[in-house]
């Protein structure tokens, strides 16, 4: 077994959508690349490791 996977983080909405509550500029020019890179990590049959972020609906529990 290989020691190599993907890990993508934080590819969410509300980091990555022009003005959403979080958003990181320049989030959005690297999408199409990491889509690039997810679609051969899938055909490589790599692991692929997904990292998103949950909040409380109140936002109580959001770091600044």
């Amino acid at each position: 077994m290989g020691k190599t996977a993907l890990m993508i983080i934080d590819m969410q909405k509300d980091f990555c959508l022009p003005g959403a509550a979080f958003e990181v500029y320049g989030a959005m020019k690297v999408a199409d690349k990491i889509k690039e890179a997810l679609e051969a990590a899938r055909k490589h049959g790599m692991p692929v490791i997904h990292v998103f972020r949950y909040y409380r609906a109140d936002g109580s529990d959001v770091e600044l």
